[in-house]
């Protein structure tokens, strides 16, 4: 036997090191695996969720402008909106 390697009791630095490496590096692969589609996951919902804030955001615009003066839904029936400084005559 060579030595270093005899006895319960003994083992050899670089062995050691060797074999925590390998240990390090499964458990960080494996880490890897498990925690990438949960980080896709993740992107993916905040993605959407930026989107959905994004659409609500238009659509509530919309809704405003629609409100506003000669909008859609000003509830005014065939008026004409004066601005201050507008020189125009309606008779």
């Amino acid at each position: 036997m060579r030595a270093g390697y005899s006895g319960s009791g003994s083992t050899n630095p670089a062995a050691t090191l060797t074999l925590t490496g390998v240990f390090a590096l499964i458990i960080g692969f494996a880490l890897f695996v498990l925690l990438l589609p949960i980080a896709f996951g993740l992107a993916l919902a905040a993605v959407a969720f930026i989107a959905i804030l994004w659409g609500i955001t238009w659509v509530r615009l919309k809704w405003a402008r629609a409100k506003r003066p000669n909008g859609a839904f000003d509830g005014r029936k065939n008026v004409r909106v004066r601005v201050p400084g507008d020189q125009r005559i309606n008779r």
